[in-house]
């Protein structure tokens, strides 16, 4: 085969005073750095790629672009002096270094990498920098730096069930799998190749042949591997089934780029090793003994054999007192159908299907394990042993290996519940075991004495301490609990515990409302609004108090009824504009701070002016309390209403008619009996008009999970804002002076049917 090279890419490089893109290491020696320019020289690059060994394979270019390929420079101690991720980077460049001796690298590829598409290219040039001049087409040629493997399989192979081989270098995790069906060629690291291969005939029979020697390849080496079996012999007790008699033929070819003549050498790989059967366990230690609690099993329990001239008998041996069907002393698996069907179906104890003649197998004890019980009242643990004894075809043994399992009685208790660990609809409840798979556990509680599961959620474990949350209860009711473990197998103690109640706010509706009525001029009302049966019974509190503080005092004097009407009105009123019946209207209102008399002004809109320009202006109010604020204090100085329960949210229904750009304001607070914040929502702060009703829910935040709520706070404010910016003239229904139904207003907030979630 003759060699030829095809050089896709050169590439020289226009000299400038700097290199860009570059990724540039400076380890201080003296042919690394730049110094004074004395001292520099430049230096111009271009890079190409040899493409012999995949033309002489395949007959086809590779078409890899050198622009792609890395590029560094090293100096004489092989230390990088300048590095690019891309030839590209470079490409039209000079680069400045030190008069010496360098090196240029250039490659593609992860040499250390093993795959079907894991090719790698790489090539070295020496060169020399002296000073104030330019070292001109400094080329670098890269060359395959892996070997390249491909497998042909033969005739007789072919007529396997099934067949494959992997490929692997030693020294290196990665290796390639050639199945039956696999036609590509793949690439593998140089040095020393180790091959496997695997079949199953018709019967279903594994074979693995391993070859010991290994296969040295070099860079650029092509090694194709034809791999057949011998044709069909017979059979002998020796080899099962008699497809191939216990032999594979290896013929592998290296064609390399020093020479065009393959190397052919053809290896015999045996179809058993010499080694005897070994039985190890999975889940036990060191010693094959594992401990456990009763119906626990961390991890799975397995006795893995592997019998590399394949099994002709399993024996096993099973002592423990949980046995409670019939068993001789030993079990053959391979030949004693009867018995070995009481160890799967009555023990639970599982095994690979037909292991005669297999070489890998598998005895699953998880199962088995799971149901051993401790069945002595007073006894802490039950220990069963398992003996495994294999003998392969060639009639190699294992030796007698005992596995020793020891099921210990869990410990298990339910805590006294404290009582803030009662919510209205859920309950915290915490379990005392060392039992560590919590899966084991079923909450229940009892109705009428029998059992019914519990919703139950794992929060946290501390210790031998596990907290279950206990979701879907009903508020105000009583419950007794207890945790089952394995199904009923064992139970906890119970525990007798009370939910809250489900407290709602009253007339959370908005429909109950009251009033005081006073006259103004021309026996005109004017009302002080409470949100409740009377004023001695309210339900929420406001600002009325102070907005309508006075107003008693009126006479029927024109200037204290235009007083009256200017100076006096219920930020917080009943409204028919509701989800349904009743709702609460908030208003941002402003009320003059002077007497107004008939000759104050001539005109009505006179009259507005100087109240805009001489007023106090109070947002409106609307809280949770039995009082009204009765100062202008901006919130409520008491703690609500009482209240014992611990919503998970408050939701309302709201309208809003922002002016001039104000903002309403919602939030609600819980606290404990000595006036502490124990939750909070956040709080909600908009502008935006609500021309509809529209549901809003704000959740509580708990700061302290270990406290009972006392009191409840719930505040809505129609305004942010308070000054006479944020307030309209509004002409009342009365056209006659004093206008005694105008009124100031701002923004209003009108609102319906406050809930409290659960």
């Amino acid at each position: 085969m003759n060699t030829f090279k095809h050089l896709l890419l050169q590439i020289f490089v226009v000299a400038i005073l700097c290199s860009c893109g570059k990724e540039g290491y400076d380890f201080g020696n003296e042919d690394n750095g730049k110094e004074p320019s004395a001292n520099l020289g430049a230096v111009e690059f271009s890079v190409s790629a040899d493409y012999t060994l995949r033309t002489k394979a395949e007959g086809t270019n590779l078409n890899l672009d050198p622009d792609k390929f890395s590029f560094a420079i090293l100096n004489a101690s092989n230390y990088i002096v300048e590095q690019w991720s891309e030839f590209s980077q470079v490409k039209g460049q000079s680069v400045e270094l030190n008069h010496g001796a360098y090196k240029a690298r250039a490659w593609y590829g992860d040499s250390t990498a093993t795959g079907f598409d894991a090719i790698y290219f790489t090539g070295e040039s020496s060169f020399q920098v002296e000073r104030l001049q330019t070292t001109r087409n400094v080329t670098v040629t890269c060359r395959q730096g892996n070997a390249k493997v491909a497998v042909a399989w033969g005739e007789n192979i072919k007529k396997s069930a099934d067949y494959s081989a992997i490929v692997k270098r030693e020294g290196y995790a990665d290796s390639l799998l050639f199945s039956k069906d696999e036609t590509r060629a793949g690439y593998i690291p140089a040095g020393n190749i180790k091959l496997k291969v695997s079949t199953k005939d018709s019967q279903g029979t594994e074979r693995v042949y391993e070859h010991e020697a290994a296969i040295p390849v070099a860079a650029q080496d092509f090694l194709t591997l034809h791999i057949d079996s011998k044709s069909s012999g017979g059979g002998t007790p020796d080899t099962p089934s008699g497809e191939d008699d216990g032999y594979i033929v290896i013929t592998y070819n290296i064609d390399t780029t020093v020479t065009d003549k393959p190397q052919q050498i053809t290896i015999p790989a045996f179809l058993v090793s010499q080694a005897a059967p070994t039985v190890l366990g999975t889940g036990f230690d060191q010693n094959n003994r594992i401990e456990f609690w009763e119906g626990e099993i961390p991890s799975p329990v397995k006795v893995m054999i592997n019998a590399p001239a394949f099994v002709k008998s399993c024996k096993v041996s099973l002592v423990s007192p949980f046995v409670n069907v019939t068993l001789p002393d030993t079990v053959d698996l391979v030949s004693d159908a009867t018995n070995s069907a009481k160890l799967r179906d009555a023990l639970g104890i599982v095994w690979d299907d037909a292991l005669q003649s297999k070489r890998f197998a598998t005895i699953d004890l998880t199962n088995f394990a799971k149901s051993i019980e401790v069945t002595g009242t007073n006894s802490s643990s039950e220990t069963s042993t398992f003996t495994v004894a294999v003998e392969d075809l060639r009639g190699k043994k294992s030796g007698d290996v005992l596995f020793t399992l020891v099921a210990k009685r869990p410990v298990l208790s339910l805590s006294e519940v404290p009582d803030y660990d009662m919510w209205a609809t859920k309950a915290y409840i915490e379990l005392v075991t060392d039992v560590e798979d919590k899966s084991l556990f079923k909450f229940e509680y009892l109705v009428n004495n029998l059992p019914k599961e519990a919703n139950a959620t794992l929060v946290s474990t501390t210790g031998n301490r596990s907290r279950y949350e206990i979701t879907g209860l009903t508020p105000g009711s009583s419950y007794v609990f207890r945790a089952n473990y394995c199904n009923g197998r064992y139970y906890t103690n119970t525990v007798a515990v009370s939910t809250e109640a489900a407290q709602q706010l009253v007339n959370g509706d908005m429909e109950s409302w009251s009033s005081d009525e006073w006259n103004t001029f021309a026996l005109k009302k004017i009302y002080l609004y409470y949100p409740g049966a009377s004023s001695s019974n309210k339900s929420w509190g406001t600002r009325n108090a102070v907005t309508m503080d006075g107003v008693d005092n009126a006479s029927s004097s024109a200037a204290w009824n235009e007083r009256t009407a200017y100076g006096h009105n219920s930020n917080t009123i009943p409204t028919g504009d509701a989800v349904s019946g009743n709702a609460a209207e908030i208003r941002t209102m402003a009320f003059a701070n002077f007497t107004i008399s008939s000759g104050s002004s001539a005109t009505r809109s006179g009259m507005a002016s100087n109240v805009l320009n001489d007023c106090t202006v109070y947002a409106g109010y609307l809280y949770t309390g039995s009082a009204d604020v009765t100062t202008s204090s901006p919130t409520p100085a008491a703690k609500g209403v009482g209240h014992s329960s611990r919503p998970k949210s408050v939701k309302f229904s709201y309208k809003y008619a922002p002016f001039n750009g104000d903002q309403c304001r919602v939030y609600a607070k819980l606290f404990d009996a000595d006036g502490v914040a124990i939750a909070q929502t956040g709080e909600f702060v908009s502008g935006d008009a609500k021309t509809g009703y529209t549901e809003k829910e704000l959740e509580f935040a708990y700061s302290n999970l270990q406290k009972k709520a006392a009191s409840i706070m719930v505040f809505f404010q129609s305004g942010t804002n308070e000054t006479a910016a944020y307030v309209q003239h509004i002409k009342g229904g009365y056209g006659s002076n004093p206008w005694s139904l105008d009124t100031f207003v701002g923004s209003v907030l009108k609102v319906d049917n406050v809930v409290l979630n659960y």
